[in-house]
């Protein structure tokens, strides 16, 4: 039995005068607060109320018990209170789990409007590219990929946007080693191999119009993570693999150079993941919400989310 649920609505279905008033007022059939007041009855060992065909009375315990009973509940009114009016200012330490690429080219521009929002929470960031436990790890959250996927069935996944992934090289390579025009043309080119989607010694690109092209290319490297890929690429000693967008910025630094531009080489899905608790403290919850509100700008237009994917939308019930 809810102990806490059964006194309020005994103190509701007194104060409405009638189970139906108080059914109505809290939105529940009559017949669940008929059953609720029963079993508190039952629990206590004593009628509460005297109830007729007509009419409806406290009885002598019940009316000790019901002044007992506002006394309580509004000390966990006011606990309750007290406890939301601390989350407005969230504090305390936050661990993180983030791929390389998202961890270096998407949050560090946000994370100076996360300190402005929020001083008191100190983010813990790890790198990772690989899969992760986020529990015996000891994470609060982590953005994983689709090839490591969300965990357990414990773990809440929430769906964030994809990365699209293309060639490029650095300008050092490039002048020893004229750019491919064709995906062909890739066979004579030293490439860095990553363990992602495009693991092996044959490419699978795909350009805008649909067309497929899958080629055997000469791996001189593989790296472990995109950390490496990327630095290595920079480094001249290939054809790497790399997020578009990591590609525009060291391209804007003259860093990189798209190679074969008008094809991609798949794609990662993000996505944001976290413990299915039933209570989410409130920093974590304050770090979850912008995640996702700053993913959402990263995102393309036609991959962003809806407003109500909000966590504090979806998880409104969950009180810290």
């Amino acid at each position: 039995m809810d102990r806490l649920l059964s006194m309020r609505t005994f103190t509701r279905v007194v104060d409405a005068g009638s189970f139906a008033g108080a059914a109505r007022e809290l939105d529940l059939n009559q017949a669940v607060v008929t059953r609720l007041v029963a079993d508190l009855e039952q629990h206590l060992g004593a009628r509460l109320l005297q109830r007729t065909t007509r009419s409806m009375s406290l009885t002598e315990a019940g009316a000790a018990y019901l002044t007992r009973c506002r006394a309580i509940l509004e000390q966990v009114e006011a606990a309750e209170l007290a406890v939301c009016q601390g989350q407005e200012q969230p504090a305390g330490r936050v661990r993180i789990a983030l791929p390389m690429l998202f961890g270096t080219d998407v949050m560090p521009e946000r994370l100076k409007d996360f300190r402005q929002r929020y001083p008191k929470i100190v983010l813990d960031v790890t790198l990772l590219d690989r899969p992760i436990d986020l529990v015996n790890e000891g994470f609060d959250l982590a953005v994983v990929t689709s090839l490591h996927g969300p965990g357990s069935g414990s773990i809440v996944s929430r769906p964030m946007f994809d990365m699209p992934f293309s060639l490029c090289a650095s300008p050092d390579y490039l002048a020893r080693h004229p750019a491919p025009k064709t995906p062909a043309e890739l066979a004579g080119h030293a490439c860095v191999g990553i363990f992602h989607s495009v693991v092996g010694e044959q490419w699978s690109l795909s350009a805008k119009d649909g067309t497929q092209a899958t080629v055997p290319v000469d791996i001189v490297l593989w790296a472990g993570d995109m950390r490496l890929m990327r630095e290595s690429v920079r480094s001249g000693i290939g054809i790497g693999v790399l997020s578009c967008r990591a590609i525009a910025t060291d391209q804007l630094a003259g860093l990189l150079v798209p190679v074969l531009p008008e094809w991609r080489i798949g794609s990662l899905s993000l996505s944001l993941t976290y413990p299915g608790r039933e209570f989410i403290p409130a920093r974590v919850r304050a770090v979850i919400d912008f995640i996702l509100e700053e993913s959402d700008r990263a995102a393309p237009a036609g991959q962003r989310r809806r407003p109500k994917d909000s966590i504090t939308k979806s998880h409104k019930s969950m009180n810290q």
